[in-house]
């Protein structure tokens, strides 16, 4: 539960009035006094006060746009008692423009802070070269001449420009802080980045309090190639007419050991067993209102009335989209072919999941027997495709399965068909792409041995620190993926053994 200290101040000039008369702002103006705890509440109250007066001076020199903010709201959170939250706003009632900051209880230092406003149309950010300079010494004035030993880690920049804590003369990217900027270059963002990956969110010991191995353990990187090698998998991308290797593994190397660590936060798609199918001759299809209504009736069990669906086309795709509301607001959604009615996906959205009613291996033959009645009649098998991450809500009777084309026993990435289970029922049928089942694949024969792979593959490690949820006080020495994540888009040409080129519509994906 939050308490809050809602006040209205008019800072006058370039925060003149904080700047003069900080402790008197927690008695001017419209000042309601909030329960921050039981017993002695004023003295409390404006000690607080007192901190963030203090604290919006010293953030105000670092970040002059504050003088525009003259209302603000203080909130003390009795799970996070050494933090002060802070909110500024223009006008009270206002939502936004405003700006968000976190102070530290004891000492007022600066933690985080965030200006959210709406983007203007024509804004353009600085460039990468422009923005490392202005985020660097930006975080010098703010961290101090040596910015707490933090370097420029060039590998993120999804999360604005991101710094990482340095040991050794290695990155520690469990540590960092990522800095961000407008089209006018001011620092609007700043506050750990949950790097190397945003689902990264577990708890790390302090710093100082962290061991951290000598550099010179680690192997020579040639030595990682058999470990690489062996989590290296074929895969075809029909669209790109394609045969890679990709690595499936989580991405990092012990670098002392060479073996692979799990890391779970690191979700890869692992190619499963080979399944046999047997297409239905009868395709089931949609074209009006009334038919779609009698669809999701035998099918799904739903009763809807054929003037409930509001439909939609796209002359550009050729499909339509039948959509339902309930009173709920949960939504069903068919899309059809609008020329032939050929019916690509059903959607079902349950926001109940009740308690488990089959196992998954009775999850799994339901979901096989979904997709026989609309895969292509000469489709004789799929392949499964495995998650490495248990899949949230499963074990209350929530199922997700992907199967996707083979083609001389190798996975087609690109041909996939999705059947979602939820409470013992397809909630998901998705296969979009399944008119180009029947295409052919070219025949192709890898030109480049695994091994081979796991070279080139490796020319992108770095080696840097990392510190794995619940390993108590040690970080651990790894060589890890230079570029950004998700790292699996590291695709290897088999044929040629080069790292696969991703466009900027695919990295921007």
């Amino acid at each position: 539960m939050k308490k809050t200290i809602s006040q209205a101040v008019c800072l006058m000039g370039a925060m003149c009035v904080l700047a003069s008369t900080p402790v008197a702002l927690a008695t001017q103006g419209e000042y309601q006094q909030a329960t921050l705890s039981a017993g002695n509440q004023a003295s409390v109250a404006d000690d607080v006060m007192k901190t963030v007066d203090e604290a919006l001076v010293k953030a105000g020199k670092l970040l002059p746009y504050l003088k525009e903010y003259t209302f603000k709201t203080v909130t003390v959170d009795k799970e996070m008692p050494d933090t002060i939250f802070v909110q500024l706003k223009k006008e009270k009632d206002q939502e936004m423009p405003r700006v968000d900051i976190e102070f530290e209880r004891n000492t007022g230092k600066l933690m985080s802070f965030r200006l959210a406003a709406e983007k203007k149309e024509g804004d353009k950010k600085p460039t990468w070269q422009e923005s490392k300079e202005k985020a660097t010494a930006f975080l010098k004035e703010w961290y101090g001449p040596k910015m707490d030993g933090y370097q420029l880690n060039p590998t993120f920049t999804k999360q604005g420009v991101v710094f990482s804590k340095s040991v050794n003369g290695l990155l520690y990217p469990n540590l960092s802080v990522g800095i961000e900027l407008n089209a006018k270059g001011e620092a609007v963002s700043g506050r750990s980045a949950h790097v190397p990956d945003s689902r990264f969110f577990y708890e790390i010991p302090a710093f100082e309090k962290t061991s951290f191995p000598d550099p010179k353990e680690a192997l020579a990187k040639e030595q990682m190639t058999k470990t690489v090698a062996s989590h290296m998998t074929l895969s075809y991308w029909a669209d790109e007419k394609l045969l890679t290797y990709e690595p499936m593994f989580s991405g990092y190397l012990d670098a002392t050991t060479g073996k692979s660590l799990y890391v779970p936060e690191q979700q890869y798609k692992l190619p499963g067993g080979i399944v046999k199918v047997k297409p239905e001759a009868n395709k089931l299809t949609a074209k009006t209102n009334e038919e779609v209504s009698a669809y999701v009736k035998q099918e799904h069990d739903l009763d809807i009335k054929a003037e409930e669906w509001k439909e939609e086309s796209f002359p550009q795709t050729g499909i339509k989209v039948f959509t339902w509301k309930e009173d709920s607001d949960d939504e069903t959604v068919v899309n059809v072919v609008e020329e032939t009615g050929e019916i690509l996906s059903f959607f079902k959205e349950v926001t109940v999941i009740k308690k488990n009613s089959m196992t998954k291996e009775e999850a799994r033959v339901r979901a096989i027997k979904e997709m026989e009645k609309y895969l292509p009649i000469d489709v004789k098998e799929m392949m499964e495709i495995g998650s490495t991450t248990h899949i949230n809500g499963e074990e209350n009777g929530k199922f997700q399965f992907e199967f996707v084309k083979v083609h001389q026993g190798i996975p087609v990435r690109d041909r996939s068909f999705f059947v979602h289970i939820v409470n013992g029922k397809v909630t998901i049928m998705d296969t979009s792409g399944k008119a180009k089942f029947t295409e052919q694949l070219p025949d192709l024969k890898a030109g480049v041995t695994a091994e081979q792979a796991a070279q080139e593959f490796l020319k992108q490690f770095e080696l840097e620190y990392f510190y794995p949820k619940n390993n108590g006080n040690k970080a651990l020495l790894v060589y890890k993926l230079v570029t950004a994540y998700p790292w699996v888009k590291e695709r290897i040409d088999a044929l040629t053994g080069k790292i696969v080129q991703e466009d900027e519509d695919q990295e921007a994906d």
